[in-house]
C-alpha cells in the first residue's frame, strides 16, 4: 500500500485524531511503555507496548479492517475469541456488537495482563480465559520462548515436545459448558498452527457454529480445516490473512 493511499485509508477507517494519536505514539513517544491507542469503532482506547507486535494487530484490525468479512453478521450473541493476543479482536467484537458476550482465550501470561486491561471497560460483557485453545485437556508448553516483537505469534505443544513452564489447555466444549444452550455466533481462531490439532480430532462442536473467522497456518492446517467443516457447506470468503466460513444450512 503507497504511504498516501495508507493514510487515506487509515484516516477513513480509524478517524483522522486516532491517526494522529497513532503516528504520535510511534515516533514522539518512545520513552513511553505503552501507547494509547484509539478508533472510532472503539468504544473506549486501547492500550499497546512500545517495541512489540501489538501495532501490527492493530493496524491489521482497525485500519486494514480484516474483519469486515464478519459484517453480515447481524445482533451476535456469543462470540468466541480464541487466540485473542491483548484483545484489539476482542474490543472490535465488544464495540461493533454492544449486545454481545465475548470469551477471550489467551495462553501468553504478558498478552492476557494487557487484554484484560483493555477489556476491562466493558465489564462483565468479556470473560478471559488464560489458556490455549486445544483439542483435549492435558499439559502444554509453549514451543519456543517468545522474542520481543513475535509476541502475536505464540505456539503451544503438548508438555512432552515442547520447552517452558506447563500451561492450561481448554476445549471448545468446555469454554461452552456454563452456556449450556447457547449457539456461537462467531468463532474467531487465530491459534498458531494449533488449528491443525483442533480440528483433526472430535469436531461435534461444529454443529454450535454459525460462523468462523480463522487465520490457518500452512497447508496441513489449510486441508485439515476444510474437511472437518466440509459436511456443514460453508460459504467461504477471504480477508487478507483471514479465512471467514459462513453455515448456511443447519447440521444433518
Amino acid at each position: 500500500m503507497q504511504r498516501m493511499e495508507w493514510y487515506m485509508t487509515a484516516a477513513k477507517n480509524i478517524g483522522l485524531q486516532s491517526l494522529i494519536r497513532l503516528q504520535a505514539e510511534k515516533h514522539l513517544r518512545k520513552r513511553k511503555k505503552y501507547a494509547r491507542l484509539t478508533a472510532k469503532e472503539l468504544r473506549s482506547p486501547v492500550w499497546a507496548r512500545k517495541g512489540s507486535s501489538d501495532l501490527y494487530v492493530f493496524h491489521d484490525i482497525f485500519i486494514k479492517r480484516e474483519y469486515s468479512c464478519l459484517d453480515h453478521v447481524e445482533k451476535p450473541a456469543l462470540i468466541i475469541d480464541c487466540g485473542a493476543n491483548v484483545g484489539y479482536s476482542s474490543v472490535y467484537f465488544l464495540s461493533r456488537y454492544p449486545q454481545c458476550l465475548v470469551i477471550s482465550v489467551e495462553p501468553d501470561p504478558e498478552n492476557c495482563a494487557l487484554l484484560q486491561r483493555n477489556v476491562a471497560p466493558y465489564g462483565n460483557r468479556c470473560r478471559v480465559v488464560q489458556a490455549a485453545v486445544w483439542w483435549r485437556s492435558e499439559p502444554l508448553c509453549f514451543k519456543v520462548p517468545t522474542a520481543p516483537g513475535a509476541e502475536w505469534a505464540c505456539s503451544v505443544d503438548n508438555a512432552n515436545s515442547a520447552v517452558g513452564p506447563p500451561i492450561e489447555a481448554v476445549t471448545i466444549p468446555e469454554l461452552l459448558q456454563t452456556l449450556l444452550g447457547s449457539r456461537v455466533s462467531i468463532l474467531k481462531i487465530d491459534i498458531e498452527g494449533s488449528e491443525y490439532e483442533l480440528f483433526n480430532h472430535d469436531t461435534s462442536w461444529l454443529d454450535l457454529v454459525d460462523n468462523i473467522v480463522i487465520e490457518l497456518h500452512g497447508n496441513a492446517c489449510r486441508e485439515k480445516f476444510f474437511e472437518a467443516i466440509e459436511r456443514r457447506t460453508p460459504t467461504v470468503s477471504f480477508s487478507g490473512e483471514l479465512t471467514c466460513c459462513v453455515f448456511n444450512e443447519p447440521p444433518k
